[in-house]
This record gives C-alpha cells, structure tokens and sequence, in this order.
C-alpha cells in the first residue's frame, strides 16, 4: 500500500518548499487557536461566576468588524467572517454547548441560517413545529431558536430567539 503522505517524485522543489512553509504556518496558526481557545475558556469561567451568558452576537460582531477593518489582504475581507465565525463557535464551545432550536429537519433553511450564525460547534435540535422551536422544556431547552416567520414587508425572513 502507498504511502498517502509520499510525494510524487516529479512536483518541483519550489512547489515542496511552499508546501512545507504552509503546514508550518498551519501548526502555528494551530497553536494560536488553541491558545485563543484558552483565553475562551477563562473568560467563561467569569462568566459562570458573573452569571452572565455565554454567546455575545455584539461581541463577536465587533471582534468580527474589527478584522475586516485591519485586513492587508490577499485574504478577501469577505472570507473573515465565517472563518473566524467557525473559531469563535469553537470556542464558545469550551464555554458551553449552544443548544439551537430549528424548524424542520436537517438541511432546512433554518438550520443553514443557525449555522451561519453561531458557526457548526453548536448542538442542533430540529423541531417539527414553531410551537416546539419555541417550547422545548429543560433539560433540553435551547438557548436559541431559529424558524422562518411572516414578517412584513419581507415575505418570509428568518427569526431569532435567544433566552437570557
């Protein structure tokens, strides 16, 4: 059986060398996140103390709106806010588990709008109706919900609920 990590014996060493700087900025971005992760993870624990709750949208708006502001590129600005989305949900994760309601089963429209707002590091609980969206007794209870709802102007638009 192949090696999966043995390199074909025609790619360039120029193409090797890149390759090798790129998994060593992955290891240290890597390390970075783990040390943010860290940093999450006492925050939270003030929290807890404190009482207050876990998922902040304001604060991870500004965290997020302050990236895309120091930005050099090339990464696209528009590239920042779900990566660092994806690292903020990981983190709150340490904190502890959000718990997000949504209608319909997965691969609906409300599951793929909670998950392009509080990331793929939360624990995801379909609901057949609005009714259980919006009542499920504890334990199980979320700590927010999404579900499409009737709002005018907009024909049908996303709604949010997040208890305190």
């Amino acid at each position: 059986m192949a090696d999966p990590q043995a390199t074909p014996p025609d790619v360039p060493e120029e193409l090797l060398a890149l390759r090798h700087q790129i998994d060593t900025l992955d290891r240290d971005l890597l390390a970075l996140i783990n040390r943010r992760a860290a940093l999450a993870q006492a925050v939270g624990e003030i929290k807890k103390k404190e009482g207050s709750v876990v998922f902040r949208p304001e604060r991870e708006a500004q965290v997020i709106d302050g990236l895309k502001a120091v930005n050099p590129g090339p990464l696209k600005t528009e590239s920042i806010a779900p990566i660092w989305r994806e690292v903020m949900s990981a983190c709150r994760a340490l904190e502890t588990p959000t718990r997000v309601a949504f209608l319909g089963p997965a691969g609906t429209f409300s599951e793929e709008a909670a998950l392009g707002f509080f990331g793929s590091s939360i624990v995801r609980v379909p609901c057949a109706s609005i009714d259980d969206v919006f009542r499920t007794p504890p334990p199980a209870r979320p700590t927010s919900a999404w579900c499409r709802s009737r709002t005018p102007p907009r024909a049908w638009s996303p709604a949010r609920w997040t208890s305190s």
